[in-house]
């Protein structure tokens, strides 16, 4: 499937794919092997990227929802669904981690 886009952990050991295939992966930087896919969204991944301790992780997609994710367990720690008009195209981290910001189109 498309790749969507791609991010590194803050500590460089990981990198985080999204894909057309509404998922996103983990891969470990060192050997490029994928260690968790992360799977919940219904259409295409557009952004995925770490919080600032690498501890979660948030995706953001064209089934017009944001969802964090624990990156240990790969467990959907919260969903935000945009009652709006369109395709999430991007979610970030606040830099404390607290909060989420997400930019739809539409």
């Amino acid at each position: 499937q498309e790749v969507t886009s791609a991010s590194f952990s803050a500590d460089g050991t990981s990198v985080l794919t999204t894909s057309a295939d509404g998922t996103a992966r983990l891969w470990s930087a060192a050997g490029w092997t994928c260690t968790r896919t992360f799977s919940g969204h219904t259409l295409g991944v557009n952004s995925a990227v770490f919080s600032p301790d690498d501890e979660k992780i948030v995706t953001a997609s064209d089934d017009c929802s944001v969802r964090v994710w624990n990156a240990r367990t790969g467990e959907c720690a919260r969903v935000f669904e945009d009652q709006g008009s369109g395709c999430v195209q991007a979610a970030v981290f606040s830099t404390d981690g607290s909060s989420v910001l997400a930019a739809s189109r539409g």
